[in-house]
């Protein structure tokens, strides 16, 4: 699901910039403007479809290629794919200019490019230029499609393989060499007609749309699904109310395998072990296979062995892990299982055998865009004294463009790894 933000549409064009440059325009007309009407320049909207695609696309690349990326490349990419246009004849157009983004550096004025790739630009005190998702397009543009030296493609790789290994953006940047340079040869490129870049023709799909109907069953379990997925970390007591109008909507459903399901995601992920138990156990009843239903009552059942007296600690994680591991054997492409295999032993403070290892990097394989299983294995990895290789699992989370809570989680791991060899 992509949320998309109003303000990304709407950019102020009627800047103090455009009209100096309309000033600019009269003087050179012969006309004073000191006591000219002022030209009113209304907003920029962009299109929804150009945010979607430009959403989707950085969404893509760091699913398929999760990496480290300068804030100013995930930028770039989505406003290049931000344009795309599908022709009658298969082919596909992208990274063409987006509409009146000439206006926009009009108001706005071109970027400065040293700023940009040493991330100066990202100081919220910075105010010497305004990013826009017009400048963000120009640049990628500039460093991706335009004729520039091999020299200078050689330099951008070199660039962006540094940070991908956490090389602040500012040293990073040296590889550049002089900056003024540089920027004279943006500004030369700035000024040329903008070209785009088509696929290849390619026959035109004329089926029909796949369209499954729900049943009235499947269409109830929207709702709760899209609130569970909304839970973002386990609900404390302030959650309470939202669980119980969870659990509210999905009774109306009786005993629906799918509905004892995520009612059973919801009571485990609230600490209800055992009603969480007991609702997959209604379904292994008539399926027993059925490896979501086994994975929730391994989860149970580990939360019932951790909270349980010590004596018993072992055989019950014994029978956790057996269960989770008949999980694993019916469905082995289902990531769930292997999760939960791994936390069994995490959760417990106890060494991660090596098949529960592998287990975590099938998982991350999977989900190359969730950071959570890469902060699981990095941690696991830290522990076991692996700290150059824990680096290499959670860079994309670690080196992350934004400040994001898994950013802090994983920069945390290392403080906490550094502490503990310099006390």
């Amino acid at each position: 699901m992509l949320a998309l933000a109003r303000v990304d549409q709407n950019l102020p064009m009627d800047t103090a910039k455009a009209r100096d440059r309309d000033c600019e325009d009269m003087a050179a007309q012969g006309l004073d403007c000191i006591d000219a009407k002022p030209v009113y320049h209304p907003a920029l909207v962009r299109t929804w479809q150009a945010v979607l695609y430009g959403a989707y696309a950085q969404h893509f690349i760091l699913s398929h290629q999760p990496a480290a990326y300068p804030r100013w490349y995930l930028d770039g990419i989505g406003a290049l794919f931000s344009t795309v246009e599908y022709r009658r004849d298969g082919a596909v157009d992208y990274a063409g200019p987006p509409e009146n983004y000439r206006q926009v550096t009009r108001s706005y004025g071109l970027l400065n490019i040293r700023d940009v790739l040493t991330g100066r630009y990202l100081d919220p005190a910075y105010h010497p230029m305004v990013w826009t998702p017009y400048h963000a397009w120009l640049m990628a543009q500039f460093f991706l499609y335009s004729p520039i030296k091999p020299e200078r493609r050689e330099q951008l790789s070199r660039y962006m393989a540094a940070i991908a290994q956490g090389t602040p953006m500012a040293r990073a940047a040296t590889v550049f060499g002089d900056m003024q340079h540089l920027q004279r040869e943006f500004e030369v490129y700035a000024e040329k007609p903008a070209s785009l870049a088509r696929t290849d023709k390619h026959a035109v799909q004329s089926a029909e749309p796949v369209i499954a109907a729900l049943s009235p069953e499947q269409a109830a379990l929207i709702a709760p699904r899209i609130q569970l997925a909304g839970w973002t970390s386990t609900p404390d007591a302030s959650g309470a109310e939202r669980l119980n109008q969870l659990q509210q909507g999905l009774a109306g459903l009786g005993q629906d395998s799918d509905a004892l399901l995520l009612a059973a995601q919801a009571d485990c992920r609230a600490g209800h072990a055992e009603r969480c138990l007991a609702q997959a156990e209604q379904v292994l009843a008539r399926t027993p296979d059925n490896a979501t239903a086994l994975a929730w009552k391994g989860i149970a059942l580990t939360d019932r062995a951790l909270s349980g007296p010590a004596a018993d600690r072992a055989a019950g994680l014994a029978a956790a892990r057996d269960v989770l591991g008949r999980a694993i054997h019916a469905d082995d492409s289902a990531t769930l299982p292997l999760i939960f295999y791994f936390e069994s032993f995490t959760r417990a403070g106890e060494p991660v055998p090596e098949p529960a290892m592998q287990g975590m990097v099938r998982v991350a394989r999977a989900m190359p865009e969730a950071p959570q299983p890469r902060l699981e294995l990095a941690g696991e990895l830290l522990r076991e004294g692996k700290a150059d290789l824990a680096r290499r699992v959670i860079a994309p989370v670690l080196y992350d463009a934004d400040e994001t809570p898994d950013r802090i989680r994983a920069q945390s791991l290392f403080a906490m790894k550094d502490t503990a060899a310099h006390p």
